[in-house]
Formats: C-alpha cells, structure tokens, sequence
C-alpha cells in the first residue's frame, strides 16, 4: 500500500490516485533488477525498517535528497539505483547503528526527453527510465518521410555545446554535429531491432538524453531468394550477414553456389559482380563476410526447378475463382472451369477473356479467337 507524506494529512496521495508506470520484465532485468537505472527527484522509495512496523513512503526531493527517520538526509539523485541504495545503508549505519533498513523504488518518475529530427512533431516528450527510444519516438510522432531508421543517435546533453542545444532545439540537424558525436553518441538501429530484438539497438532512455533522428541517406537491396526482398537503409561499417538479417534470410528455395553481390564502381557508372558464400557469412567466417558499400545489391538467386508446378488463375464469374495446378501441354480450359464448378448464371462467356504473362508482361492470347 501507498502511505501519505509527512503534512499531506486529508491531500496525501493515494494509491488510487496515483499513474503507476507498467514495467516489463525486459525493463525490470535490465534497468532495476541490474541496479543501472539513474534515480532523480520525484522518485518513490517504500522504506522498511526494524524500527517501525508499517513501511514509509519518500519521495527524492527537488534538490536530489532522501530523508531517512532517524538518520536524516541522504543526496541520491544522479546516482544508480545500486548505488543509491549503498548511500542509504551507509548512511543507516552510520547513525542509527541498531536495526535494519531496507529500501525499494516504489514509482517512477517521468522526465523530459528531447527528441529532435526527422519526426512528425519533434520537441520535448514525456518518459521514463523503464522506456525505450521506439517508444518515445512515437510519442513524437513516429517518423516522417525520409527519415533513418538505422542511424539514430542517443546523446546525454551534457555532451552538446550551447549552440548545439538551441539548434537542436530548433529541429537543425546539422552533419557536423552528427559526425562529431558518432563517437560517443549511442546508435539506435530500430529496423535491426525489429528483425533480431536485441535489446542494446533500441535502448531504455534515462534523464538527460537527446535523441536525433537524422534524413536516411544510402541504401542497399536484397533481391529475388531471400525471405524478404526489399531496400535496406545502409549504415557505415555494415556487412554481408547484416544484410542478410534485414532481409531475414535466405527463402528455402536459394541456391547457396549462386549468390552474389553487385557492386556499383567507376562513380556509379557500372557494377561488377562478385560471387559470395552467404552460410558462411551468416556462420561468423569473417573472411566471407565481406563488408557492404552503399548501393550494393545482394542477389540470390534460386535453385532451377525447385517445387516448380504450372499454375492457373480463374477470376470472375465460376463458383469457386481461385488458383488451380495444371499439367503443362495437358489441362485444356474446361478441365479448368470444371475444377472451378463452373460458370455462374451471370457468366458472359463473349466477354471471357485468356491472358499469359509472357516476358514480365500480360498479353493477350493469340489463340483467343480460335479458343
């Protein structure tokens, strides 16, 4: 249970009343449980001790302070958890010497976090130590059009000049400032979290941080036998097996001997091609694992034949439309339409008409007329 503070008397706070902030366990194990989160003022702490039957509430006071019955006040704020707890029994023991004291974070404070960028309302946000960038990005907003996805940045702001702050603030990335701090700013790669969900990639906010969301600027590909075909954005220092994970993979119908990565040379004007061994990439071999240029496309193509069966699609007016497997040079038409139970009676069979993909492109049937 919740108690009042000291002088609240009729307008203490009640459990009731209170926004408890729901913690996962991901939050619990890595911020609390490790003793790393970073207490403040407006932190509750449910304090036991032998002393007292009935366990006390205290709140981290504006100035950072924690006042303890009997042993007075212990400054905290600013430090971890684990070590806040450490002033705490020091402090116990220094003065009181008899007795117990045990402490626990009770609720967790709210603080505001900037976030500034690519985002649809970048500014200043509400969140907490048991919060990940995602999630403040999307109090933000979520992203705008164009914006990096892989090359976030996490920055205390005591890290940023003055000048740095206020342009920041005004929502002006520059790429000095980016290229100064890539050094110890904190990356955040949401789309790689996405795909592998580790936990370092999109990591809990604490107080202080500043988080710049950047325009996307190079790109690589993944085409035809991998899991999921599309454009990736590409960050310095990527490798065959990171873009192998954003592509989730290769499909089950790749063939491992025919893979390949093409390369754009002569300032964009051609590419080369280069065979690659994509499992040993994936396996860790660094020698294999080659690392990526922006541009850079992974092709992997299919193994010939693989599950190969000839298909038909009927549309329309049958009973049951839908695709159907055929013998090629063997299935005519109306071993189709019996398949698909026939024509309805708002079939218009003048108006039927017979298309083949033939080179990427749907033509009409050459045979239609005499069909």
């Amino acid at each position: 249970r919740v108690l009042p503070l000291p002088g609240e008397g009729e307008k203490g706070t009640s459990e009731s009343s209170r926004i408890e902030l729901p913690v996962g366990m991901e939050a619990y194990r890595e911020v609390l449980l490790s003793g790393d989160y970073l207490v403040g003022p407006g932190d509750r702490f449910l304090i036991q001790m032998s002393a007292f039957g009935e366990p006390l509430e205290r709140r981290v006071l504006n100035e950072g302070g924690l006042f303890i019955p009997r042993a007075g006040r212990v400054q905290i704020a600013g430090r971890s958890l684990r070590e806040a707890k450490q002033a705490v029994e020091a402090l116990f023991r220094e003065r009181v010497h008899v007795g117990t004291i045990d402490i626990e974070l009770s609720e967790i404070r709210r603080f505001p976090i900037t976030v500034v960028g690519t985002v649809k309302m970048p500014g200043i946000v509400q969140g907490s130590g048991v919060e990940r960038v995602s999630e403040l990005l999307q109090k933000a907003g979520g992203f705008a059009e164009g914006a990096s996805r892989r090359n976030i940045y996490l920055v205390r702001s005591s890290e940023l000049t003055e000048l740095e702050t206020t342009e920041l603030r005004r929502g002006l990335v520059d790429e000095s400032v980016i290229e100064r701090l890539a050094g110890s700013a904190r990356r955040v790669d949401i789309s790689m979290f996405e795909v592998t969900g580790e936990s370092a990639l999109n990591p809990f906010v604490t107080d202080g941080d500043v988080i710049i969301v950047p325009p996307r600027a190079d790109i690589v590909r993944a085409m035809e036998a991998v899991r999921r075909n599309d454009i990736f954005e590409y960050v310095r220092g990527d490798r065959l097996s990171h873009l192998a994970l954003l592509a989730m993979g290769p499909a089950a119908h790749y063939d491992p001997d025919n893979v390949y990565i093409f390369r754009y040379v002569d300032e964009g004007r051609r590419q080369t091609r280069m065979r690659v061994d994509l499992d040993a990439a994936v396996k860790g071999v660094e020698s294999e694992d080659i690392e990526l240029e922006s541009g850079d496309w992974l092709v992997v193509r299919s193994r010939p034949g693989y599950q190969q069966q000839a298909t038909v699609r009927i549309i329309g007016e049958v009973e049951f439309p839908g695709f159907y497997v055929i013998e090629d040079g063997a299935t005519t038409l109306l071993d189709v339409l019996d398949q698909s139970g026939g024509v309805t009676s708002l079939a218009s069979l003048p108006k039927a008409r017979i298309t083949r993909q033939l080179e990427d492109e749907e033509q009409l049937d050459p045979e239609f007329e005499r069909i």
